[in-house]
């Protein structure tokens, strides 16, 4: 049999309990984590906290063996059972769409290189931030992009770039 791990869509903020769940059942997903450090807002205290948050939002990937027969194993059945799946990513005609392990593999080193991060340099969390301003993204899954702020939610600045709204931490935008 051949393993594959496949891309499972699942409910926002909920990809860390998603994990949990199938490793609880005896299952392999791995959800890829970035964190950055940053100063709490509204607060006097001094302490930096170290936030985390997954690399890629609403997707995790779960390791599922090909069945020859035609039937699932029981990781498909754990996976669709799970608290928070919405779907599975598939092409056209309904296949999942796989990864090989090595690409997993490639993915679990450059986690462990800090890839997925926040800027060292720990950002002022307390730059101002203004609708229509030019930021650039030193961090995360979308570093080096520029964009255009057009909005705030709470510790996340929301930017148009590549033709899409990103909701980007505050931690990972430098003004330009």
């Amino acid at each position: 049999m051949e393993t594959i791990w496949v891309v499972a869509c699942v409910q926002s903020k909920g990809e860390f309990y998603f994990e949990q769940w199938i490793a609880e059942r005896g299952g392999a997903c791995y959800v890829p984590k970035s964190q950055y450090v940053m100063r709490p807002r509204h607060t006097r205290q001094k302490k930096m906290l170290t936030v985390v948050h997954p690399a890629f939002p609403n997707y995790a990937f779960v390791r599922h063996t090909l069945p020859y027969s035609g039937v699932p194993d029981s990781t498909w059945a754990v996976m669709v059972a799970a608290q928070g799946y919405i779907r599975m990513l598939s092409d056209v005609n309904g296949q999942p769409i796989g990864l090989w392990p090595s690409d997993i593999e490639v993915l679990m080193e450059a986690e462990d290189m800090g890839a997925f991060d926040g800027p060292e340099d720990l950002m002022d969390t307390d730059i101002i931030i203004k609708v229509g301003m030019r930021v650039y993204v030193a961090g995360g899954a979308f570093k080096d992009k520029i964009g255009q702020v057009i909005g705030r939610v709470g510790n996340n600045v929301i930017i148009q770039a590549m033709n899409a709204r990103l909701n980007i931490p505050l931690g990972f935008l430098k003004a330009v």
